[in-house]
Formats: structure tokens, sequence, C-alpha cells
């Protein structure tokens, strides 16, 4: 998991947490915007941490 930044770490850790979570629940739990997240999102699915949707 070296290819991870601290905020891409930080989702995919709150995903692990609880896969449902919404984005907008992601980004008030980190103090980021919504965008923020769906593009940290869109980097863990082509960087195969992710599969994609629940």
């Amino acid at each position: 998991m070296d290819d991870l930044g601290a905020q891409e770490q930080a989702v995919l850790d709150l995903i692990a947490a609880n896969p449902f979570a919404g984005q907008q629940d992601i980004a008030t739990v980190l103090g980021i915007a919504r965008s923020t997240v769906a593009a940290h999102i869109v980097q863990l699915v082509n960087k195969g941490y992710i599969l994609g949707r629940g």
C-alpha cells in the first residue's frame, strides 16, 4: 500500500470499516469535500484497492 496518499488511505479505511457508507458520510468524517472523496474512490478503483460500487 505504498502508493496511497494519506487521504486515499483514510477513505479506504473508512470504506473497509463500513462498505455501505455514502460519499457525504466519509467526507464529513474526514472534513473534506464530497467531490474529493469521489475522486479518491475513482483512484482506489483504478489502483485495484476496491472493485467498485456496492
